[in-house]
């Protein structure tokens, strides 16, 4: 009598991989955020200049925006998305660049609302008060317009740190125009030029005709 074996059928079962969320608020920095920690604390650590934010420019063809509807929803958003509450910080007891999840609170962003520049004199204002902050002088000081930034202290990394804020500030794409650039700025180191610069290239820019995000 033969016998009988047991045939068993083996079959694949495919298992969906589990996450679990981590209540962890600390970790080391990837090597990307090192080096945007690195490059921050040698050409910006004196300012509060957050300079990897991405400006994009949305103009509204039809109907308004409630600016206070943006303002309430603003927190929420915040604290939906871990991303916008996390940090790069130096831990100094174990010596290690960290990202660390803040909570979301108020003091963590600001919120400005600007009516945009209509007058040369708010120009020349605003480019005052970014000299101020990287030569580091009190803004209510009165730098005359047509001083020499050189003649004040700044040098040529001082002036690199200058263009990246007016960048940020006036939304400057200089890929478009090649008259507004950090040569411009060493040729003609004074407020009163640096105001005509930034004046010449927004009026270039708002006569160009754009492809806005319509919302």
């Amino acid at each position: 009598m033969l016998s009988r074996k047991r045939i068993i059928a083996a079959t694949d079962v495919h298992k969906e991989p589990e996450f679990t969320i981590s209540e962890r608020t600390e970790a080391f920095a990837s090597f990307v955020q090192q080096r945007i920690w690195l490059h921050e604390q040698l050409y910006f650590h004196s300012s509060d200049l957050s300079v990897y934010n991405i400006l994009v420019p949305l103009i509204i063809k039809q109907g308004s925006l409630s600016i206070e509807r943006i303002r309430s929803i603003l927190p929420t958003l915040i604290e939906q998305h871990s991303v916008l509450c996390t940090i790069v910080r130096f831990n100094p007891q174990n010596n290690q660049i960290e990202q660390y999840i803040q909570a979301a609170t108020d003091d963590i962003y600001s919120f400005q609302h600007s009516r945009g520049i209509s007058t040369s004199e708010l120009l020349d204002r605003l480019v005052h008060d970014l000299w101020c902050d990287i030569l580091q002088f009190d803004v209510n000081s009165k730098i005359p317009i047509n001083r020499s930034f050189f003649s004040l202290g700044g040098n040529s990394l001082a002036i690199m740190r200058l263009f990246a804020q007016y960048q940020i500030k006036f939304s400057l794409d200089t890929k478009s125009s090649s008259s507004f650039n950090i040569a411009s700025l060493f040729r003609q180191p004074t407020i009163a030029e640096h105001t005509q610069i930034l004046q010449q290239w927004l009026d270039h820019t708002s006569s160009q005709t754009h492809q806005p995000t319509q919302l």
